[in-house]
């Protein structure tokens, strides 16, 4: 937010809704390859980045 109102905004929160219609679905073989070739993540704790995600 400071950075926001340094920059000239007037406001100090933003908001963005999505509205998807659809997903592809999965096959079961892409799902169990996903489950078995990804990492599991550490134990999460704030502040924290995951995947460019910040961890609150």
């Amino acid at each position: 937010t400071a950075a926001a109102r340094a920059a000239g905004s007037p406001d100090n929160l933003t908001c963005q809704l999505l509205c998807i219609d659809g997903l592809p679905v999965p096959d079961a073989d892409s799902v169990f390859r996903e489950l078995t070739e990804l990492p599991f993540p550490p134990t999460l704790e704030p502040g924290m980045i995951l995947d460019g995600y910040r961890i609150l």
